[in-house]
C-alpha cells in the first residue's frame, strides 16, 4: 500500500514539474494500448467477419436464379403430390421478404387437363404467421397475406362418377 501511495506521488510531482514530458509519456501510452489487440479481441473481429461473409454468401447464393428455380421445383414435387396435380412454371421469383412471383403457371388435373392457368401468380408472405408455424413445429404449413393470378384462365372440371366436386377441393386450398 505505501509503495503504491509513494508512486502515485512520484507520478504527481512528475507532472507539476515536468508536465510537457508526463503528457507526451501518457500520450505515447495511450496510442500503445489503443494498437496493440488482445489476443481474444482479435479472435472476436475475426468471427465477426467471417460471420458477416457467411451470411453474406448465403445471401447471394439464396438469391441466385438456379437455386431459387431448383427450390421451387422441389416445392412442386411436393405440391403435385399432395394434390395429385401437375403443377408446372417457366420462372419463380421470391425476394428478401419471402413474397413469391411465379410466371408462366400451370396447372393440370389427374387426367392431365389444364384446369389453370395464369401468366403469373404472386403471393405475398405472412413473416410472422411463418416464424409461429416454424417454431411451433407445422414448418409444412405457410400462411399468406394474399394470393394473386394475373391474366388468369380456370376451367372448372367435373368427370362423371367423381366423389370430389371442385368447390370442395377449392375449399382446401
Amino acid at each position: 500500500m505505501r509503495e503504491t501511495v509513494k508512486e502515485a506521488s512520484e507520478l504527481a510531482s512528475d507532472a507539476i514539474n515536468h508536465p510537457i514530458e508526463t503528457a507526451e509519456e501518457f500520450g505515447k501510452q495511450a496510442v500503445k494500448d489503443v494498437t496493440s489487440y488482445t489476443w481474444w479481441a482479435k479472435l472476436l473481429l475475426i468471427l465477426f467477419w467471417v460471420g458477416l461473409f457467411l451470411i453474406g454468401s448465403i445471401m447471394v447464393i439464396i438469391n441466385l436464379p438456379v437455386t431459387k428455380q431448383w427450390a421451387a421445383n422441389q416445392a412442386l414435387q411436393i405440391v403435385n403430390q399432395d394434390f395429385k396435380a401437375g403443377f408446372s412454371t417457366e420462372s419463380v421469383d421470391v425476394n428478401y421478404f419471402g413474397d413469391v412471383t411465379i410466371k408462366g403457371l400451370k396447372v393440370k388435373d389427374y387426367k392431365g387437363l389444364d384446369f389453370i392457368t395464369a401468366r403469373e401468380f404472386r403471393a405475398d408472405s405472412d413473416w410472422i404467421s411463418l416464424a409461429v408455424n416454424a417454431i411451433s413445429g407445422n414448418s409444412n404449413s405457410l400462411s399468406f397475406n394474399s394470393l394473386t393470378l394475373i391474366n388468369a384462365d380456370v376451367k372448372v372440371i367435373t368427370y362423371k362418377g367423381d366423389s370430389i366436386q371442385f368447390c370442395q377441393i377449392y375449399r382446401t386450398l
